[in-house]
């Protein structure tokens, strides 16, 4: 009677197994990159459903970043001055939001310029009518924004100022 049982057992196992395999690969389906030179052929039958998946490309929206949309992550407005810690501080935070997300290198000029406010603005505008007078180009990499703002928002001997405080620390 044990044996009996234990076949039933196994049997109805094997149909669990079965049906959670075919709802893992339904699953999967849904989710793969449309891209058909990213689909591989697959083949009937030999298929392991359990063996390591190919890691795939996922489309800017897909679910795993869904998370992303909740949050609101923004560039703080600058209004430049006179204080070289707030401006550092504001560029790391500029830094880090642009790579969380993910702008590309040819936006970023174009969206940081957006958050320029009072002085910081009025400096911006400066930059951009002198170069035109000049016959030069826009400035539209980063580094080079980020190397300019540097010579006009921290003061020319601020290193020196930091490696003088450094010394004198007791």
């Amino acid at each position: 009677m044990d044996e009996v049982y234990e076949r039933d057992e196994i049997a109805r196992l094997q149909q669990q197994v079965e049906t959670l395999t075919q709802q893992l690969a339904a699953s999967m389906a849904q989710h793969r990159d449309p891209n058909p030179q990213d689909v591989e052929e697959e083949s009937e039958g030999d298929e392991n459903p359990f063996a390591p998946q190919p890691v795939q490309k996922r489309p800017v929206n897909d679910e795993s970043r869904r998370w992303e949309s909740g949050l609101k992550v923004d560039i703080p407005e600058f209004h430049g001055g006179l204080q070289a810690d707030e401006y550092l501080d504001w560029i790391n935070t500029v830094e880090e939001v642009l790579e969380f997300k993910q702008v590309p290198e040819d936006r970023r000029v174009a969206l940081v310029t957006t958050k320029l406010r009072d002085w910081a603005g009025a400096w911006w505008q400066q930059i951009k009518k002198t170069r035109t007078l000049q016959g030069r180009g826009k400035i539209t990499c980063w580094d080079k924004m980020k190397k300019h703002m540097r010579s006009a928002f921290l003061p020319y001997n601020y290193t020196l100022t930091l490696y003088q405080r450094l010394q004198n620390l007791r």
